[in-house]
């Protein structure tokens, strides 16, 4: 039973597929188009629906025995919620590897805009804050000018 709980949560933290579009919106500002494949969306999509599976119990079925397309019907949109948000997450960390962004506070998301469809890549955006970069001109060998300070001989 605790492997399969390491199983599921190595599953939600581990980067999937993704293909990434950025543009530059501002000075530290970068906004990122990421799709998520066919394959990737499918395989969460399983990969849920195999957990409801295991777990609800309708009655006439046994106990982990209940057909998927059921299912599938009674709790469409709640398992579409939960794979829109561990697609979301992951394709977000995913993207940020990929691009090698230097990202600082959070990247601004509406969940609510995206739901993932069984059977159809999943396309989303978000805007990111990343860190800037300063160019640092030649600075070794500048002679710097001192003023000579006189002090009294009671300062001393």
């Amino acid at each position: 039973m605790a492997r399969e709980a390491l199983d599921v949560e190595n599953a939600a933290a581990a980067p999937v597929a993704v293909e990434t579009k950025v543009a530059d919106t501002g000075t530290w500002a970068k906004s990122v188009e990421i799709t998520i494949p066919v394959e990737e969306v499918d395989r969460e999509y399983n990969s849920v629906l195999g957990e409801l599976a295991g777990s609800v119990r309708l009655p006439g079925f046994r106990p982990g025995k209940v057909p998927r397309a059921v299912i599938e019907k009674r709790f469409g949109d709640d398992i579409k919620k939960q794979v829109t948000g561990n697609l979301l997450s992951r394709g977000v960390r995913s993207a940020i590897e990929k691009e090698k962004l230097s990202v600082i506070g959070e990247p601004h998301l509406d969940p609510s805009q995206y739901t993932a469809e069984h059977g159809k890549p999943l396309t989303f955006k978000l805007d990111v804050e990343i860190k800037p970069v300063f160019e640092v001109g030649a600075y070794k060998g500048l002679e710097i000018e001192q003023e000579e300070i006189e002090l009294l001989p009671d300062e001393m």
